[in-house]
């Protein structure tokens, strides 16, 4: 006679899912490392104390429209390569030179070099693709290479990207000429 053996686990279901708990666990242990490890690294990228002090000074400034004071406190931070401060010393010789100046296009430039939107847009209204000969490498225009950045960016669900796309659309209906009337850009910058 021919007797069917089964195959029984010697081990008790508790067992079984206390076993999976503990897979997870460690699974959770893991992810909470890696992510305080890039946490930590990341901190190590921040600025000095005294160079963020510094770079605080000159926003406060920026905000109660300080253009010229405002630099001195944002040059530090943008040597330390800081994007925020080199747009905004961008913006200040911008408005203080009324228009694109050769210091604000430097700044902006600096700014584009580590994909700042943004200072790609200035650029690109300024007229440094036709008007400076400063044009991004591999795209038309710098709005152009400005959405090359914004829109993986937003896709991916940035809601910062999201936003500077709203205003990188809004460029490729505008005139291709330096000086040229922007109408609601002028009334509403970036």
């Amino acid at each position: 006679m021919n007797t069917v053996k089964s195959f029984q686990h010697d081990v008790a279901p508790e067992s079984v899912m206390k076993s999976s708990n503990s897979v997870a666990n460690s699974m959770l242990i893991k992810t909470f490392l890696i992510i305080a490890f890039l946490v930590l690294s990341a901190s190590s990228w921040a600025l000095e104390p005294e160079v963020q002090a510094a770079k605080d000074e000159g926003m406060r400034l920026w905000g109660i429209s300080e253009w010229i004071e405002m630099q001195p406190y944002l040059e530090p931070a943008a040597e330390a390569g800081d994007v925020e401060a080199m747009y905004y010393l961008g913006e200040a010789s911008r408005l203080l030179d009324r228009g694109l100046s050769q210091a604000a296009m430097d700044w902006y430039l600096q700014a584009a070099d580590h994909n700042d939107g943004y200072a790609m847009l200035r650029l690109f209204q300024g007229g440094a693709c036709t008007a400076g000969d400063r044009c991004p490498d591999g795209h038309e225009d710098w709005h152009h290479a400005a959405l090359a950045v914004a829109q993986p960016q937003a896709e991916a669900g940035d809601p910062d990207a999201m936003l500077a796309m709203f205003d990188i659309y809004r460029m490729f209906n505008e005139p291709r000429r330096a000086g040229a009337s922007r109408g609601f850009f002028d009334t509403y910058p970036l």
